[in-house]
Order: structure tokens, then C-alpha cells, then sequence
């Protein structure tokens, strides 16, 4: 039962009823963490009685990725991508490297995805969910918001569900607010039951500084102080997850603290880089039976993004480091290469050419399959880790010449950096045209704000960013196909920075030492 939300969803059931009648519609829904927008999906998803559906979640490990996301959306009807236009299908499956060819042109992909959803829907209506749509990548991002402003008599209905920064221009918005007095009263009592005896005083702190939040008035409860005392939502939220997990036993909280450092729930490799550490699979289970976790086909997932946020910032910094580390030697097969390279970067305290290559690596991986944004971060990350300035100067030129590839303005740090002089010539790789005033992209447009590149210029067949490179240096970056993204877990909004500046913030965010998760110090892992 959803409390207070009967506007919301009578807009979904609208919805609904007309794509029973052919017509197609698209709605992001968008609020804070813990408003209850996955709770609004879950709905629609038991309203669609005779819909086609299919769902899918960004993950944040995933969002430098290219087309990362819409592959796992898309992923259980690859099998109907033969239905489509032979140009179309191949360029969906160069996009998600199912064919040797070279990635196509985005627009193709894009066309794909909306022609792949019309022939989804040939046989009946079709509901497409996606959670968590700030982590998808911004080349999934692209095709589908492509689609959505397309789609017209298909009867389709698409839904975003998304927390800032996500945009989606000229999808239609519907902002969740928090609970009224009245349904946060009614969810409050509900949360609490009577397992836990909330007294008058307590009971109207919570209601009063939730603000209506759902997810704050289902946890808070059984870590609500007697005095009544508050934190700021957000701080206190997180503080009632890591408030659970502190009670846990101290291998246990070590092998969660591994976990959250290693968002894609895969187990395996938790468990291979915790062993490090002397945790071990039945030091999950306590956590399993506090309900903080689910583990299923091999696969581990935190129970809400917000309890993962607050046990990686609960890891001291110096293990922080340890665990990246150990998570990227746990990385050791061949299709690993781009996550590990993150990982190591996480890990580094200092100037590292060999992580530094890695991540260029990765990033040569990133273009090749038209993740120019994904390439751009690589290369600014490795560029802080280059151990000789001509190196820094060559990959910082890189990453500036793909942000405009991309057409994105040229970030300030990378564009101060040039006109410093410290961006010299990029051994090879394809540059933008240089004038006294800083960097302009082919153009000649100033790769600024406001100086965003012409898209119908872009959308040309210019040489991709290195496409020119060396047959030394082609040789020396070998290409794949995936790029891993240097976010902290609860740090989404910070997707164009790179990892290792975070270090320390987690300890920071919580306060004294003595507030830090215990469950890895006992082994050391510096």
C-alpha cells in the first residue's frame, strides 16, 4: 500500500489506460533518495495487468560504461533485434559488442531502440521501467531519451525514475514531494507497529523533521533516540543505516565494507578481495539476517543505494585504499581490465604511470565505441596520476579534445590547465585547433560554456579523438570495449570527477573516529 501518493498514481494509471488504446506516453518521475520513487515503478509495474514489461535499474559502477545501461534494459529481447532495419541492428549490436564492427553513429542507435520498441509492442502494449535512471550512461541515456521523444501511437508508456542531476527534455515531469502530515502520520505507525514504543515526544521529532520522507519514516523508528534528539535528515538517515551495521559482528561489517567499494553485487569478486582480509561467505549472513543485504545467484545486493553509501563513507580512508586495492588484484580476469584500472586508480595515494596507463587504456577502449565522455574521465584521472609532466600535459590535451568531441564544453580545470601551457602536443592523437584565446573545437567554436558543439557538425564523419594515433601507440593501447566509472557510492552527482580526491570525505562526512566502521581494522589491510 502507497501512502499519500493517489495523484501520482492516478497520472501512472492515465497512462496506462491509454497505451491500452495505441497511444504512447513517457513520464520522468523524480524526487530526493527515500521519496518513494521505486515504490511509484512498483506500482505501475502491478497496475499494467496485460502489459508487456520490461525493467531496468542504473548502477552507478556501470555509468561510464557506453550503452552499459541500455543493455541491461534491452538485454532479455535481444533475441527480436533481428526484426530490425539490417543497418539498425547492426549498429545496436556494434553498440553492445556483439559484432565485429566498429560502433555506429548514435543516431543509429538510437533509431534502434525506438524501432526495437515499436516491434515490442506490435503484439499488445508495452511498459518500460527505469530506475535509477541518474547512473545509466550517458550514451544509453541519449538513445532512450531519443526514443521517448518519439514514441507517439506505438502504445508504448516508458517511465524514468531519477534523483539530480538527471534531465530528460521533453519527457514530461512528475516531482514527488514528501508525505502530508496526515499519510506520514499513518506510514510512521505503520513502520513502527508494535514491536517499537515510540514515545509522544520522539514520535513528533521524527514526524517533524522526516518531512514526509518514506524511506526516513520506515527506518528511523528503531534508531530513533529517547530524548528526541535530531540530525539534518539526510545525516540522519544515513546515520540510522551505519547505526545497524555498527552492531554487526566485526567480519561482518568488513566483508559489507568490501561490498560497498564493489557496487555491482558481484559476489565472487567480493568474496576473492575480502578473503584478503579474513572475511568469508559466512560472515555474510548476519548481515543477511538483519535484513541490510539480499544474496541471490551470485549476485549481493544492499537492501536501499543509501545503506551502501553509509558503510563505504563509514570506512576509514587508509582502508578505503586497502579495499580498492584489493578489489582490483580480485579483478584478474581479461574482461575485468576496466573496472581493475578504476580500482587501482581509487587506491592510488600519488603519481602512478602504470595505473595511469591502465586508465588510458581504458579510456582508448571508451572511444572506440563512441564513449567519449567515459574516454575524457579516463584521461583527466590519468593524467593526476602521470608521473612526468609531458605525460600529464599529452593526456589532459586528450581529454579536452573528447569532452569537445562529445559536446560538452571543456571543464575548467582541463581548459586552465591548457592555457597554462602545460597541455602540450598529444603524441599522435588527433587535437583541437589552437588560437591564442584557448582551446576551440574543429569548428573553430571556443570549447567553453555556451561554446558547445554544433551537434549536426559532430554528427559528421570527422575522425574520431586518436582515431590518427601512431601505429606505436596503437600498439601500446589496445582496444576494448568498456570503460568504469570513478564514483564513490552515494556520490552520483559527482560523475565527471575522478576517484581518488574522495578519499578521505567519507570519514570526514561522519566525524570523530570513533563513528568509523571497526570491521577491517582488526587485519590491518593498509
Amino acid at each position: 500500500m502507497l501512502y499519500g501518493r493517489s495523484a501520482e498514481q492516478g497520472v501512472i494509471d492515465r497512462l496506462l489506460s491509454d497505451s491500452r488504446s495505441g497511444r504512447s506516453g513517457t513520464l520522468l518521475i523524480r524526487g530526493e533518495p527515500g521519496i518513494g520513487k521505486t515504490a511509484l515503478l512498483d506500482y505501475a509495474a502491478t497496475a499494467a495487468e496485460g502489459l508487456r514489461m520490461i525493467r531496468g535499474t542504473g548502477v552507478e559502477s556501470e555509468a561510464e560504461l557506453p550503452f552499459a545501461g541500455l543493455h541491461l534494459l534491452l538485454r532479455p529481447v535481444l533475441d527480436q533485434v533481428g526484426a530490425l532495419p539490417e543497418h539498425q541492428e547492426r549498429a545496436l549490436r556494434a553498440a553492445f559488442g556483439l559484432a565485429s564492427v566498429e560502433a555506429g553513429d548514435r543516431l543509429l542507435v538510437g533509431l534502434a531502440v525506438l524501432s526495437l520498441l515499436s516491434e515490442l509492442a506490435e503484439d499488445g502494449p508495452l511498459l518500460v521501467l527505469v530506475d535509477d535512471a541518474q547512473w545509466l550512461d550517458r550514451a544509453s541515456t541519449d538513445a532512450l531519451l531519443f526514443a521517448a521523444r518519439r514514441l507517439d501511437a506505438e502504445g508504448v508508456v516508458l517511465i524514468f525514475a531519477a534523483r539530480e542531476p538527471f534531465t530528460a527534455p521533453g519527457v514530461p515531469e512528475l516531482p514527488v514531494k514528501g508525505l502530508d502530515v496526515a499519510s506520514a502520520a499513518a506510514l510512521l505507525n505503520t513502520a513502527a507497529g508494535t514491536s517499537v514504543a515510540i514515545n509522544p515526544a520522539v514520535r513528533y521529532r521524527l514526524l517533524a523533521e522526516a518531512r514526509g520522507n518514506p524511506l526516513a519514516l520506515i527506518e528511523l523508528p528503531a534508531a530513533a533516540p529517547s530524548d528526541g534528539t535530531a540530525l539534518p535528515l539526510t545525516s540522519r538517515v544515513q546515520d540510522a543505516f551505519l547505526s545497524q551495521v555498527r552492531v554487526l559482528p566485526e567480519a561482518t561489517q568488513g566483508l559489507l565494507a568490501v561490498a560497498a567499494a564493489e557496487d555491482t553485487g558481484d559476489l565472487d569478486v567480493v568474496l576473492r578481495a575480502a578473503a584478503g582480509f579474513g572475511d568469508f561467505l559466512e560472515d555474510l549472513h548476519p548481515a543477511e539476517r538483519a535484513g541490510l543485504v539480499l544474496v541471490d545467484a551470485g549476485t549481493m545486493t544492499f537492501r536501499h543505494p543509501l545503506v551502501r553509501a553509509a558503510v563505504y563513507q563509514g570506512i576509514p580512508p587508509s582502508l578505503r585504499l586497502a579495499v580498492h586495492k584489493a578489489l582490483a588484484e580480485a579483478l584478474d580476469r581479461p574482461d575485468d581490465a576496466d573496472r581493475r584500472a578504476w580500482h587501482l586508480a581509487m587506491s592510488a595515494t600519488g603519481p602512478d604511470e602504470e595505473v595511469a596507463a591502465e586508465l588510458e587504456r581504458t579510456a582508448v577502449r571508451a572511444s572506440d565505441r563512441s564513449g567519449y565522455a567515459a574516454a575524457a574521465t579516463a584521461y583527466e584521472r590519468a593524467a593526476r596520476l602521470s608521473a612526468r609532466p609531458e605525460s600529464r600535459a599529452r593526456r589532459l590535451t586528450l581529454a579536452a579534445d573528447h569532452w569537445v568531441h562529445h559536446g560538452d564544453p571543456v571543464p575548467e580545470r582541463v581548459a586552465i590547465a591548457e592555457r597554462r601551457g602545460r597541455a602540450g602536443p598529444a603524441g599522435g592523437g588527433r587535437q583541437p585547433a589552437r588560437t591564442g584565446s584557448g582551446l576551440r573545437d574543429r569548428t573553430g567554436r571556443r570549447a567553453g560554456p555556451g561554446g558547445r558543439r554544433d551537434r549536426d557538425v559532430a554528427g559528421r564523419r570527422e575522425p574520431r579523438p586518436g582515431q590518427h594515433r601512431g601505429a606505436a601507440d596503437a600498439a601500446l593501447l589496445p582496444r576494448r570495449d568498456r570503460a568504469l566509472p570513478r564514483t564513490a557510492p552515494g556520490r552520483a552527482d559527482h560523475r565527471h570527477r575522478g576517484p581518488g580526491h574522495r578519499a578521505g570525505h567519507g570519514a570526514r562526512a561522519l566525524g570523530q573516529p570513533d563513528e568509523r566502521l571497526p570491521g577491517l581494522s582488526r587485519r590491518g589491510g593498509g
